[in-house]
C-alpha cells in the first residue's frame, strides 16, 4: 500500500511539473507572438520627449501632433499628456512617408514609417527645439537643434 502511495505521489508530481512547463511555454509563445506582430509592422512611429522650463506654461497639460489626410479628408490629431516628470510619448502608424506638425514647436517634419524621434522642448523659448532622429529605414541617426534665442 505504501508503495502505491509513493508511486501515485511521484506520478502526480511529474504531471504537475509537466503541466507547469506547458503553461510557461504557452505564455512564452504568446509573448513572442505579440513581439513578432509588432516587429512585423515596421510602420510604427515612436516620439519621446522632455520639456524644459515647464513652469513657464504650467497650464499646458498635453501636446498634439497633426497628421494631414493625404487625399484631402479630415486630418488626424494624436494627443499625448505631459507627465509629471515633464516627459511625453507618442506612438502611431504611418503607411508611407508623410509630413506631420507639432505646432508651434515643430511646424513641419517629414517622417518615414519606422522612424523614432526624441524631442526636447523649452517652454521658456518655444523656438528652442532639440531633435534626435533614429530612422529605421536608413539607419543613419542625427541630431538637429533649432533656436531663435536672443543673442547675449
Amino acid at each position: 500500500m505504501k508503495q502505491m502511495i509513493k508511486v501515485f505521489l511521484a506520478v502526480t508530481v511529474l504531471l504537475c511539473i509537466q503541466c507547469k512547463g506547458e503553461s510557461n511555454k504557452r505564455v512564452h509563445e504568446q509573448a513572442s507572438d505579440e513581439i513578432a506582430v509588432k516587429k512585423m509592422s515596421e510602420n510604427f512611429i515612436q516620439i519621446t520627449g522632455y520639456i524644459h522650463n515647464r513652469d513657464h506654461s504650467p497650464n499646458t497639460t498635453e501636446l498634439q501632433i497633426e497628421i494631414p489626410h493625404l487625399s484631402g479628408g479630415k486630418d488626424s490629431t494624436i494627443i499625448s499628456p505631459i507627465r509629471e516628470d515633464e516627459t511625453f510619448y507618442f506612438e502611431f502608424e504611418l503607411n508611407q512617408p508623410q509630413d506631420i506638425s507639432m505646432k508651434p514647436y515643430l511646424p513641419s517634419w517629414d517622417l518615414v514609417p519606422g522612424d523614432s524621434l526624441h524631442l526636447e522642448l523649452d517652454f521658456k523659448n518655444l523656438m528652442d527645439v532639440r531633435l534626435w532622429v533614429y530612422p529605421k529605414k536608413s539607419g543613419a541617426s542625427f541630431f538637429m537643434h533649432r533656436t531663435n534665442a536672443p543673442a547675449q
